[in-house]
């Protein structure tokens, strides 16, 4: 199996908070891949304090102009990939055994790759 591939790209008509990659390789190669990720802290304790810290992390395949693709037959399928919560305890990123960095790109790689699948899936369909 061969690595995924894929860049930072732009598209027209992006809005607040969207991310735009580009698939460099593979079988999706040139398909334009926009990535929203939302943020929420939880204060499970009710302490005023965050306690955990929920992140949103969806995918669409998407045209130059930020429309949304979809399959080409009688009833089209948007390629979107439902968003997936992913959760960190802050106390984790504060005690420095968590970096927020890295976990918020990992949780878009993996948006990436269901994205992915999916299109896949429907497209054999």
């Amino acid at each position: 199996m061969s690595e995924l591939i894929y860049s930072a790209a732009t598209a027209n008509n992006l809005t607040a908070g969207q991310k735009v990659y580009q698939i460099d390789n593979g079988a999706h190669a040139q398909l334009l891949v926009r990535v929203v990720q939302t943020k929420e802290e939880v204060d499970l304790d009710k302490d005023g304090a965050p306690d955990q810290i929920n992140f949103k992390t969806e995918a669409a395949a998407i045209d130059g102009d930020n429309n949304v693709l979809a399959t080409e037959d009688e009833s089209p399928t948007p390629y979107i990939s439902p968003g997936k919560v992913d959760s960190i305890m802050a106390s984790a990123v504060v005690e420095g055994t968590v970096d927020l960095t890295i976990e918020k790109a990992r949780f878009i790689d993996e948006a990436i790759h269901r994205l992915l699948r999916l299109k896949t899936v429907l497209d054999a369909i």
